[in-house]
């Protein structure tokens, strides 16, 4: 390309209507012949200059430091929502911890109900052998025979304490620690003991009760002269009022405890009967014969 083509595509190029895909063409074709940095025509500061490096230039950045109305009620608006967010979360586990506390206390007030239903059902059968005892002095009565009058007594005796047996499994006396397990998993092993000692008393009781009334009727032999259905009648009852006693009083020695800690447990407030750490380790532990529970190392307070 000749000088004088060169200089008609540079002026051409500095034709400011050109469109930009047109001064692209133009500018190929003049690097192609003078090189890739010139000048568009003499006079003109404006370099065509494509894929020259330029030094590089250093970005500064600018914090603008006035404080706007907007961004204030801005960030308020974001404090309040927090704020608002966090007492909604502690309202909310307030409540599920009192539900939940409401619900234990629930659990153990009906264990320690069942606990005094089952002491109630056991010596319900002294005051359903009643008719038994008038029945057994008017058979005596009737036919002086103080071996098949014992045996009528002990049948109708054993006969009232499998119902009573069928009862006490019928209303789950024997599960009561059921409701309250998930809170209490030491209760569970607690029930399990106290409900096994409380089958021994009331075997050993009834056991005693049944020699005592076939003493009574024994003595009789060989008395048939004097003999009165008042007697009979008045020495069973006697021997019933005395083994009821003793089923109570050796049945509320195991019970007691138990029933102490489930009102300890009903007593607790808040968090205590709440939180798992508390209520893992709120069962009972057995140490030199007292029941005693810590937590985290200090002091509940159950201590029996």
């Amino acid at each position: 390309m000749n000088e004088s083509r060169v200089n008609f595509w540079r002026k051409k190029f500095c034709n400011q209507e050109l469109h930009p895909s047109q001064k692209r063409s133009i500018t190929t074709r003049l690097e192609r012949t003078v090189g890739k940095s010139w000048l568009c025509c003499e006079g003109c500061s404006q370099p065509l200059i494509r894929n020259v490096s330029h030094p590089q230039q250093t970005m500064k950045i600018q914090f603008d430091n006035t404080i706007k109305a907007g961004d204030i009620l801005t960030s308020l608006t974001i404090a309040l929502s927090v704020i608002a967010l966090v007492l909604s979360l502690a309202k909310d586990r307030e409540i599920k911890t009192a539900d939940q506390g409401n619900k234990i206390r629930s659990a153990a007030a009906s264990a320690i109900v069942k606990l005094d239903r089952w002491q109630s059902v056991q010596l319900s059968l002294y005051q359903e052998l009643q008719p038994s005892f008038v029945e057994t002095s008017e058979l005596l009565a009737q036919k002086y025979d103080v071996v098949v009058a014992r045996d009528k007594f002990w049948r109708q005796v054993n006969e009232e304490r499998t119902q009573i047996s069928h009862q006490v499994l019928e209303e789950q006396l024997g599960t009561a620690y059921l409701d309250i397990l998930s809170h209490f998993p030491a209760a569970r092993v607690k029930y399990v003991e106290a409900f096994t000692k409380l089958a021994a008393v009331e075997d050993e009781v009834s056991n005693e009760f049944l020699g005592g009334s076939e003493q009574e009727i024994l003595n009789l032999e060989d008395k048939q002269a004097n003999y009165q259905t008042a007697v009979l009648g008045n020495a069973l009852r006697a021997q019933a009022k005395k083994s009821s006693s003793e089923l109570k009083k050796k049945s509320e020695d195991v019970i007691a405890p138990l029933r102490n800690y489930l009102l300890k447990v009903i007593e607790l407030q808040g968090k205590r009967i709440s939180n798992p750490i508390d209520t893992t380790v709120l069962g009972f532990i057995q140490n030199a014969k007292k029941f005693k529970s810590t937590t985290l190392g200090r002091r509940v307070g159950l201590t029996f």
